[in-house]
């Protein structure tokens, strides 16, 4: 099973999915506790509407793509979700299976969960683990994050995944993935993606703005400048803010206002501070990140 925002970096072999004794492959199975905490969730849920034990420990696989699902440990699992697909596809969640993905389930980590518990997963699938961290992944994948924290930790991902000896099998992202990012980690997003597709052999064409636009909008399927209010040196990654009819000025106005006040608010602390102490004092200056 594939998402249609799915590239393949590696070229695919006979091994690439299944060994020699025709079990599929399955990567990517870490611990639980490692396991992003909403797809933990989703192993909860899952495990709800399915009726088996919560996940409490092990190696499970997050709910990614690509993955391989065993035909008929499928057929079983949406007949135990009372699905009648002997009906044909019109019959379609006549049962369980729409209200399940609805309160929070999602079709791999049930598949996952009922292979493991109503089936002989080990006759299925065989489990390949990576040999190092971060260098022989199945999939990397870009999702949508409001916070700068996790937008961080994803744009540290693309920052190794440029320079690492081996590249995952596949890359995604979802729609309008970096959006929210600030405007300079939405350009440094892009140019550690664009590094992965020329190392891939996927990307050829010039470093020009207008490539890099059409290049943002396939991968990420999102528009990178927004209404030509923002730009950028050409193969620098200096920053440029173009002061047009947008937000981007309000923004930042709004940085000179808190920083001219910082300073401000620092000046009179100095100057109270000198004249009532000689001992050491340390002043921080807080500011918001735009």
């Amino acid at each position: 099973v594939l998402d249609s925002k799915n590239t393949f970096l590696k070229t695919i072999t006979r091994r690439t999915f299944f060994n020699k004794c025709n079990q599929a492959i399955r990567q990517g199975f870490v611990p639980i506790s490692r396991l992003p905490q909403l797809h933990a969730q989703w192993y909860y849920k899952s495990a709800q509407e399915l009726g088996t034990p919560v996940p409490a420990g092990g190696h499970w696989a997050a709910s990614i793509s690509p993955i391989v699902m065993h035909k008929w440990t499928v057929l079983k699992m949406l007949k135990h979700l009372h699905e009648y697909v002997d009906q044909g596809l019109s019959s379609t969640c006549s049962g369980g299976l729409c209200p399940a993905l609805t309160r929070g389930a999602t079709e791999f980590t049930m598949y996952n969960l009922y292979a493991y518990h109503f089936e002989d997963f080990k006759c299925i699938h065989t489990i390949q683990a990576p040999k190092k961290q971060y260098l022989d992944w199945t999939s990397a994948n870009l999702w949508r994050f409001n916070d700068w924290f996790q937008q961080n930790r994803q744009l540290r991902t693309l920052q190794r995944m440029q320079h690492n000896k081996h590249l995952p099998l596949v890359i995604g992202a979802q729609a309008g993935a970096l959006n929210n990012y600030p405007v300079h980690g939405r350009y440094q997003a892009t140019q550690y993606l664009e590094n992965i597709f020329r190392r891939a052999d996927l990307h050829h064409q010039a470093k020009t703005t207008a490539n890099l636009q059409k290049f943002y909008y396939c991968v990420v399927s999102a528009q990178l400048f927004e209404n030509g209010t923002e730009a950028w040196h050409n193969g620098t990654g200096q920053q440029l803010l173009e002061l047009g009819p947008s937000h981007e000025r309000s923004r930042l106005y709004l940085l000179l206002g808190v920083l001219l006040a910082s300073l401000s608010v620092s000046a009179l602390a100095l100057a109270a501070a000198r004249s009532c102490t000689k001992a050491n004092s340390k002043f921080v200056l807080l500011g918001e990140q735009v």
